[in-house]
């Protein structure tokens, strides 16, 4: 804040007047016009507006401000970066975040031009927080890194460590808690340094949060203490609001349930105390999530109605999302599928709606890149203004290149929207050729459905009409074939099951640390009667590893479907190989390997595809062996892939077939792709 605007707030702001007061009394000489500073009355004004929590009308308070002091013949361009830099501040505030960046640019240039190094880095903080919003984090980072450029060439502390706390937020977002948690403690150090107990509270937030990531769930407690104790010290208002939520977050993870409803109960009265709508959004629809698994799981309901009602008014679209996604989740698991259904299309409305988003996004960056290219205009405009106002035919001239340069961005602009447009015409296109496959498929797969209960209902039947005159040992026929009808019914059911959940999203890949030897036991276990009764040799090759990290269930899920597969296309007497090795600790590949009739390359092509009919896959030797739906596969590779693994075959006719299943080797890694 420059010595002009803190002269003017304690000018125009007695120590005993009100907001309302200082307001009237702003907007009275702005009135009265005359000899007054009116850029300067127009940023206290906006001033008082923010301190009274109207926060539009101070954001355009502030560009007046910048507006009016442009037209004079000798700007003050510190007074005119700070009000475009305080507008961009407040637009972020209302969660509009491309006007946000637009006026923080517009300060940056003229920083840049008039030299003014720490509205240069206030600017690039301010950008840097709406592209963070915007969920584009790699431009949040940049323009992180350049403020600290410049706050380290000036050497402003606490411009540097306000800005390793915004970079340790961007790892985070990315799920790197270490390199977070590194830019975090030197955040810390910092504000520990200046004695700032505010920010030191934040610091130590931020810290806790990286060691939950970290899964050290002792180390952020400990942490999140020390910032709780030291908000509520301070009083701190909402922040001890924020800190509690975020206390009950972890201790939910830790299965401290009692614990962590307490705080999260606590933080929600805090959050209605101050008015904190977004905060006390999320806060409710934790607590609503925490109650799914108790006794009172009937209260979720109530919260995650709040929470969306408190989403729909503040606009949080990932928030609707969520609840309308948790809403479904409740009354599919209490057996409610008629509650169900409208929730579920209600969040697939709002998943279609942030796809728009991002497109309209991309349109919001090109107006963005229209308005810097003017702003650089304007820059030069006034320059050439104050050298040569008495010069009428240069100053047509420059008119006549501006009109141009702006024919040529709008040119431009129109190109760009329409290629966007042509994109979402191929992607509806794309979407709708899906759709039409899943018709498909559902047909493929209603049939297959309906085998198994006809052949259910005809065995017993028979079995009942002929039960009189059988004896025991001409019964056991009949319940072996009601016994293979029954597992393929399901078999298939849990298929569907596990594909409807991973076609909405309701997978949530968990990676921990998993005993190799268990994980292979339990998928041979669930075949365990196929292999026995086919005198199957099953063999292992484990590579000596102890331990492996896996999402436990969706693994699982996928190695049954494989190994099921084998079992059927092997030979009575034939050999099943199961085996496991890692690439450089960062990748795990499962591969099973069977000895049975093997498939072409033309019939490998076909595997995984949901517009593929599995019956018309596979040799003659194939299909007399017996087709399953083919959802097995389709499922394991929609599973593998919520993993960021792979899923591939190695087949050749009467040569057998491996199937290899690649996943992150350590807590998430993308997996590498492979060439073969």
């Amino acid at each position: 804040m420059g010595f002009m605007r803190v002269f003017l707030l304690m000018f125009f702001i007695s120590s005993g007047s009100n907001g309302a007061s200082n307001i009237d009394s702003l907007l009275l000489l702005l009135d009265k016009g005359g000899d007054h500073d009116i850029p300067r009355l127009h940023y206290a004004l906006a001033d008082a507006y923010y301190e009274s929590d109207h926060l539009l009308l101070s954001a355009e308070q502030y560009l007046l401000a910048a507006e009016h002091e442009l037209r004079k013949t000798s700007p003050d361009y510190r007074l005119v970066c700070e009000s475009y830099g305080n507008a961009g501040y407040v637009f972020n505030e209302l969660d509009r975040y491309t006007e946000s960046i637009r006026y923080s640019q517009k300060c940056y240039n003229f920083a840049v031009e008039a030299v003014i190094p720490d509205e240069q880095s206030a600017s690039l903080v301010n950008m840097g927080s709406s592209w963070f919003n915007l969920g584009d984090f790699e431009k949040a980072a940049q323009c992180f890194m350049d403020a600290i450029a410049i706050d380290e060439s000036r050497s402003d502390t606490v411009g540097i460590g306000i800005n390793y706390n915004n970079l340790g937020k961007i790892y985070e977002s990315w799920g790197n808690y270490e390199q977070a948690l590194e830019y975090y403690l030197k955040s810390l150090k910092i504000s520990e340094l200046m004695n700032d107990s505010a920010r030191i509270a934040i610091r130590l937030s931020s810290v806790g949060m990286a060691y939950h990531g970290l899964k050290d769930t002792e180390k952020s407690l400990r942490y999140l203490e020390k910032s709780l104790q030291l908000d509520r010290l301070i009083r701190s208002g909402a922040s001890v609001g924020t800190r509690l939520s975020n206390i009950g977050q972890v201790l939910l993870s830790e299965g401290r349930v009692s614990e962590a409803e307490e705080n999260f109960l606590q933080a929600i009265g805090i959050f209605r105390q101050y008015n904190s709508l977004r905060s006390l959004a999320i806060t409710l629809n934790q607590l609503g999530n925490l109650y799914l698994n108790t006794p009172d799981r009937q209260n979720s309901i109530a919260l995650f109605g709040e929470s969306l009602d408190i989403s729909k008014q503040t606009g949080n679209i990932q928030l609707l999302m969520k609840n309308y996604g948790d809403i479904a989740r409740f009354h599919e698991s209490a057996g409610n599928l008629a509650e169900a259904y409208p929730a579920l299309k209600q969040y697939h409305m709002y998943k279609d709606s942030l796809f728009n988003q991002k497109s309209l996004r991309t349109i919001e960056e090109l107006k963005i890149k229209n308005d810097l290219i003017t702003s650089e205009n304007e820059i030069l405009l006034l320059r050439q203004e104050k050298e040569l106002q008495d010069k009428m035919l240069k100053q047509s001239k420059i008119e006549k290149i501006s009109f141009l340069i702006f024919a040529l961005i709008a040119s431009i602009l129109l190109l760009s929207i329409s290629r966007l447009y042509h994109q979402k015409l191929m992607l509806s296109r794309e979407l709708q050729l899906t759709n039409s496959s899943k018709d498909k498929f559902f047909t493929i797969i209603s049939h297959d459905l309906k085998n198994p209960v006809r052949a259910f209902g005809n065995i017993s039947n028979g079995l009942l009409n002929a039960l009189p005159d059988l004896k025991n040992e001409e019964i056991e026929p009949y319940l072996v074939e009601l016994q293979k009808s029954s597992h393929t019914l399901y078999e298939l059911l849990q298929n569907l099951l596990h594909w409807a959940k991973s076609q909405s999203h309701m997978h949530k890949p968990d990676f921990r640390k998993e005993n190799l030897t268990e994980i292979i036991d339990k998928v041979v276990e669930s075949q365990h009667a196929a292999i026995h009764q086919k005198g199957i040799v099953l063999e292992t090759d484990l590579d000596g590893k102890p331990d492996v990290y896996v999402d436990r269930n969706l693994i699982l899920t996928v190695l049954r479907n494989i190994l099921s597969n084998a079992v059927r296309y092997s030979d009575p007497g034939g050999r099943i190989v199961i085996g496991f090795s890692q690439v450089n600790n960062h990748e795990s590949v499962f591969r099973i390997t069977d000895y049975g009739p093997g498939m072409s390359d033309e019939d490998m092509e076909k595997l995984f595809r949901i517009d593929v009919d599995p019956k018309k896959i596979g040799s003659s030797e194939v299909l007399r062996r017996g087709k399953g739906s083919g959802l097995g596969l389709i499922l394991s590779k929609e599973l593998v892939q919520s993993m960021n693994g792979r899923i591939w075959v190695d087949s050749a006719p009467m040569k057998g077939s491996t199937f290899y299943v690649s996943v992150p080797g350590n807590r998430g890694t993308k997996a590498r792709n492979h060439h073969h």
